[in-house]
């Protein structure tokens, strides 16, 4: 029985560091790139920023946009992507710790109904938390419209924020 309780704690807290762990692993820029008619043809992490061209990285492809083809770019993700991120870092979080808490003679209750009810509180307490953390994302819109000075004082201000 013993055992069992050492266990469930050492699963709570290697999902808190594995949590831990992906939400750190944000270290390069985030950008959608839109065409000159403002439709959006390509996102991902940025490469490159060279002067005649922008090179992102999205699952493992490189990408090269003439500065020709950039009508705008948005630097970080949506709110939504945020919101998800957390709801579905939190949900795991606190299921684990519902499975983890089903035996305590306290609260009563099986290990399926702790993981449930930890489950839904995460989510829930995971989308709030994200919703106020998009308000502030830092999102910013850049318009290039393929002009040559337009995209100099963007990589300005990006090799200025370390991309």
């Amino acid at each position: 029985m013993r055992y069992a309780s050492s266990l469930k704690k050492f699963a709570l807290v290697t999902s808190l560091l594995f949590a831990c762990t992906l939400s750190g692993q944000t270290n390069n820029t985030f950008l959608r790139v839109y065409n000159l008619k403002g439709k959006k043809i390509h996102k991902g992490k940025i490469v490159t920023l060279s002067d005649s061209a922008l090179i992102i990285v999205r699952r493992r492809r490189e990408v090269t946009i003439p500065v020709s083809e950039i009508g705008a770019i948005r630097t970080k993700r949506s709110a939504g992507n945020t919101i998800l991120q957390c709801s579905i870092i939190t949900a795991a979080i606190f299921g684990v710790a519902g499975v983890a808490s089903s035996e305590d003679s306290f609260l009563g209750f099986s290990p399926i109904e702790g993981a449930a009810f930890g489950s839904v509180v995460g989510f829930t307490l995971g989308s709030v938390i994200g919703g106020i953390g998009s308000l502030d994302s830092g999102s910013s819109k850049f318009q290039v419209n393929g002009d040559p000075l337009n995209w100099e004082k963007f990589r300005k201000r990006m090799e200025n924020r370390g991309y």
